[in-house]
């Protein structure tokens, strides 16, 4: 039964088949007119459609039910194209189903059920993999050991694809790190995207642009360890304030030097203090670039190493000092001990001529006074020798701690030196790490695929597609994704060439079948909520087509650069 739709009167045709939207005959034709073939809409009234029938658009199958059941429950309702997604991760269980929760022969019945109803399956990794790099938002740092357990996770989902569909994507989230709205797309005009409403109509990209490089937090990473650390740029430090004194120099010349500044305070009596300035972080982050420049071109150091040389350059003078005095003043106990003993060495001599010569009540008065004039207690008598030696003792314990005293300042120096040397800009070691699990998942995928087309001619190449997900991590924005894909594709065809001997060309070849993105569009309007409009938006109809069109640049890039694959 069908109804026909002839302008305002309506017949029911009881002779039509009964063919639904989803159906793969389609069912304009069974219908009969469409309302725009009885009623025109006007030109400037149209909007642009894809042509796209319903039958055709993909969808996911139930995640809490078991996948049979699920995939039988959207083949009734007539779709063709269906996504497994996975939400258990490990062992799972009856209500978080994972791929190893289907044994061969469920999944056998999952590609006959999915062949002889003409319908295409696709694979979700398990959404507990939120992110390629390792990082952990927990520990907040990067760990090699959760980068592989999300590595085993897709390696899981790969061998369900292979045996429970007839190839195709292996969808994975990426959430890479966290990161500001504000950094996502950044223009001559400022940030595309803003953390806070704008409001529309305003355009004023300098001053926001001066205050998120106040507000925003400047993240960095330990390469050795893993842990990131940052801090925000309006945050104000402690530095001492300085001033410059003249000196004089070799050859009659001046120099100058900065010493600190002291004022004095009065809590009872009076004392000198060090004179303390409070100064924001974005103040020094211009000043450390500015210093450190030739270097941060270089590559010698990055940007937050410079910053961070800059806020600990009193921490670092201070231990170079306190090593150089204890050094001094350590060249100068060892003098001392080595007089010491030729003193003593002298005064055995001595006492053996006096022993010798039968002096021995003499010898016993070669005594000296131990003890300060003025001193709240007499002074000690003590013989020669004694008092010799036990001055020798003294200096060599004094040498003892010097040593370690200009040791422990030089390994703090070398500590400082050694964390400035690990600091590495998040996104910089993040994606690093990124490329490294998808470039291994990729071979995965590829090795997998080949041993599938022995058996199955027709089987499409399996490859993983990175997701965007959410806007506030790295991964989401359209340019983020492109990266991802492009740094992993890279990475996946330097390993066949290297580890596997491919050629240059076939490893790109194999790179771009086996990585490619799924640009999911949901996640894509999320960035609505952030979008700052330009001043000629004027109503909400207005900020809507800008950000559509953003929307259609974005994915016309992606589609142009041979990205999407999903």
């Amino acid at each position: 039964m069908a109804k026909l739709n002839y302008g305002p009167i309506e017949y029911i045709n009881y002779a039509a088949p009964y063919i639904g939207p989803f159906d793969k005959t389609g069912y304009s034709s069974v219908y009969g007119p469409s309302l725009e073939e009885v009623m025109p809409v006007p030109e400037e009234e149209k909007k642009p459609s894809t042509n796209l029938p319903p039958n055709k658009i993909g969808v996911g199958a139930n995640p809490w039910a078991h996948p049979i059941q699920a995939l039988q429950e959207r083949l009734r309702q007539g779709a063709s194209k269906v996504e497994f997604t996975f939400f258990g991760a490990g062992k799972g269980n009856k209500q978080y189903y994972t791929p190893e929760s289907l044994g061969k022969v469920e999944r056998k019945a999952l590609k006959d059920l999915a062949k002889i109803n003409e319908a295409e399956l696709t694979t979700h990794a398990t959404v507990q993999v939120a992110g390629l790099a390792g990082f952990n938002p927990r520990e907040y740092r990067f760990n090699d050991q959760y980068r592989n357990q999300a590595l085993k996770e897709i390696a899981k989902a790969i061998d369900f694809a292979a045996d429970a569909t007839t190839g195709g994507a292996i969808v994975v989230h990426t959430s890479e790190f966290p990161r500001k709205i504000e950094e996502a797309e950044v223009s001559k005009e400022g940030p595309r995207f803003l953390s806070f409403p704008l409001g529309m109509g305003v355009e004023k990209p300098e001053e926001i642009k001066k205050e998120l490089a106040k507000e925003r937090p400047l993240y960095f990473v330990d390469k050795e360890t893993g842990e990131v650390k940052g801090f925000r740029l309006d945050q104000e430090i402690s530095i001492p304030e300085v001033e410059e004194i003249i000196i004089p120099r070799e050859g009659g010349k001046e120099g100058k030097i900065e010493i600190q500044k002291w004022e004095e305070k009065e809590n009872g009596i009076k004392v000198k203090v060090p004179k303390i300035k409070q100064v924001p972080l974005y103040e020094l982050w211009e000043k450390a670039r500015e210093k450190y420049g030739k270097e941060i071109r270089e590559r010698k150091m990055t940007p937050e190493a410079a910053l961070v040389k800059y806020i600990q350059e009193d921490a670092i003078k201070a231990y170079e000092a306190e090593a150089r005095r204890f050094l001094n003043e350590m060249e100068e106990t060892k003098e001392r001990i080595e007089l010491l003993k030729k003193e003593r060495e002298r005064l055995l001599r001595l006492k053996e001529e006096y022993e010798k010569r039968g002096l021995q009540k003499e010898w016993e008065r070669e005594t000296v006074m131990i003890g300060r004039e003025g001193g709240l207690t007499p002074p000690k008598v003590m013989h020669r020798l004694e008092a010799v030696e036990k001055e020798l003792e003294r200096a060599i314990n004094q040498l003892r701690w010097q040593d370690e005293y200009a040791s422990s300042a030089a390994i703090r120096l070398r500590n400082i030196e050694k964390a400035l040397k690990n600091i590495a800009p998040i996104k910089d070691y993040a994606i690093e790490k990124t490329a490294d699990t998808l470039a291994r998942a990729g071979i995965m995928a590829m090795e997998k695929t080949q041993q599938v087309k022995k058996k199955e001619k027709e089987f499409k190449p399996l490859y993983i597609a990175p997701e965007n997900l959410f806007p506030e991590s790295y991964g989401a924005h359209p340019e983020e994704l492109a990266e991802i894909v492009k740094k992993s594709r890279e990475r996946m065809k330097e390993y066949l060439v290297k580890m596997k001997k491919y050629d240059p060309k076939e490893a790109e070849k194999l790179a771009k079948e086996h990585i490619k993105a799924t640009l999911d569009i949901g996640h894509l309007n999320l960035w609505r909520k952030y979008f700052r409009p330009s001043k000629k938006a004027k109503t909400p109809e207005d900020v809507d087509k800008e950000f559509k069109e953003w929307v259609k640049k974005e994915i016309k890039k992606l589609a142009k650069e041979g990205i999407i694959g999903h």
